[in-house]
């Protein structure tokens, strides 16, 4: 009895997943285009462009410079995982 509820559950949630990963493929099938290139583009996309981040350079925090703070996290973390390796 068990194992057959098991068993349901497991192909609901791989039901679940299988329909939610196929979701943005249906979208980008699907025959309307999110802008419609025969019209102007809404105030919105003009003024952030067809792309939101096309431009952008940022990639995240400059690791070059390390905070007094993060020094402290980093070296706190690294003698966390010797000693729990040394101890195995």
């Amino acid at each position: 009895m068990a194992r057959a509820r098991n068993l349901m559950v497991a192909a609901g949630l791989v039901a679940f997943a299988a329909a939610g990963m196929s979701f943005p493929f249906y979208m980008a099938s699907s025959r309307k285009p999110v802008i419609d290139p025969t019209k102007p583009l809404p105030p919105q996309a003009t003024f952030r462009g067809p792309y939101i981040n096309t431009g952008s350079r940022d990639v995240g925090p400059d690791f070059g410079e390390l905070t007094e703070k993060t020094c402290n996290l980093l070296s706190s973390i690294l003698f966390c995982l010797t000693d729990v390796l040394s101890s195995t």
